[in-house]
């Protein structure tokens, strides 16, 4: 029986593009989720995901760029054994979105100190009802992360029309878990009693994965941001899971757009109130499989008018009119 002292450790999962940080946003507004600190793990050479949550900056720790299952465990085990368990009633870690969580709670039930304060509790995946069918039929790793959870929060309800699909991919490959539609029954369980075996799962996502990062320190126009996000999308197809970025506005500089590409979906746009991050510049995080990041630099370069031989120019990206659907701030 474990000791109920032991602080819980949850892990958020979910595929690239799913809403976790949505998510966990709404998870820490909850009474019952106060005094959580929250460990943010991205797939990138920088991490924005952290400058979204809404919380206190000193509740937040962020780990480098790497996936926690494979390349950057160590660093996990080392930021939880500096940690003062007596500041915090539990952790959530929110995981890449190609993290595979077992190998998390390997670390942390197999440690010799670390399983003498942390307990490995629910991992809670959301599951994103707009792409879920695509995302596990198409990805491993979305599979993985359905098949260990214990909880599966559906994402996206109000911009879906296949709920329902997904309440069955759920409960196929994750015939065990809580379902739930409604973020506010979610509640703090006890501490998981499972029993943590070890795996040799290989994790080839490392190459089969790249991410690319994008930056300008240019005040762009909205028709611009529209039409380079909607071309990426294009051109990439399902190779594309995920952008996700800042982007300087020449209307207002001081205030940041927020932009999200989900799979092939460009959300609306978003203005926030004012920059968090240390740089008041564009970046955009671009996250693909099996695909140059040359052609994503290069696209992004024709539309910062930095041309190149025997590519187009923005006007002439622009001026079809075909490449640039309706889109809305």
């Amino acid at each position: 029986m474990m000791k109920t002292e032991l602080k819980p450790v949850y892990i958020l999962s979910g595929f690239l593009g799913s809403g976790k940080t949505t998510l966990l946003n709404k998870i820490l507004k909850l009474e019952a989720f106060a005094n959580t600190l929250v460990i943010v793990n991205e797939f990138g050479e920088v991490s924005l995901d952290h400058l979204l949550i809404e919380t206190s900056s000193d509740t937040i720790l962020e780990l480098s760029n790497g996936c926690l299952c494979c390349s950057i465990r160590g660093e996990l085990v080392d930021t939880l054994l500096k940690l003062d368990p007596a500041q915090f009633d539990r952790i959530i870690i929110e995981t890449t979105g190609i993290a595979d969580p077992l190998p998390i709670f390997q670390s942390l039930a197999f440690h010799p100190v670390l399983a003498q304060t942390y307990a490995p509790a629910e991992v809670l995946s959301v599951l994103d009802c707009m792409r879920g069918e695509d995302l596990i039929l198409q990805n491993e790793e979305a599979r993985r992360q359905l098949a260990i959870a214990d909880v599966v929060i559906l994402t996206k309800q109000d911009i879906s029309k296949n709920v329902d699909d997904a309440k069955q991919i759920a409960q196929k490959y994750s015939p065990h878990a809580w379902i739930v539609n409604d973020i506010n029954s979610l509640e703090p369980s006890d501490i998981s009693q499972r029993i943590i075996k070890p795996n040799d799962l290989a994790h080839s996502h490392r190459s089969k994965f790249s991410s690319v990062l994008l930056e300008t320190n240019q005040n762009l126009d909205i028709r611009t941001v529209a039409g380079l996000l909607h071309h990426l999308a294009n051109a990439l197809g399902e190779n594309l899971l995920r952008i996700k970025g800042f982007v300087k506005i020449d209307t207002h500089p001081e205030k940041p757009l927020l932009v999200q590409v989900s799979g092939q979906v460009v959300h609306d746009f978003e203005i926030r109130e004012f920059w968090t991050s240390p740089k008041h510049q564009t970046q955009l995080v671009v996250i693909t499989k099996n695909t140059d990041a040359n052609m994503i630099k290069t696209i992004f370069d024709a539309f910062m008018g930095n041309l190149a031989i025997d590519t187009p120019d923005r006007k002439a990206v622009m001026d079809n009119p075909l490449s640039i659907p309706g889109f809305e701030i």
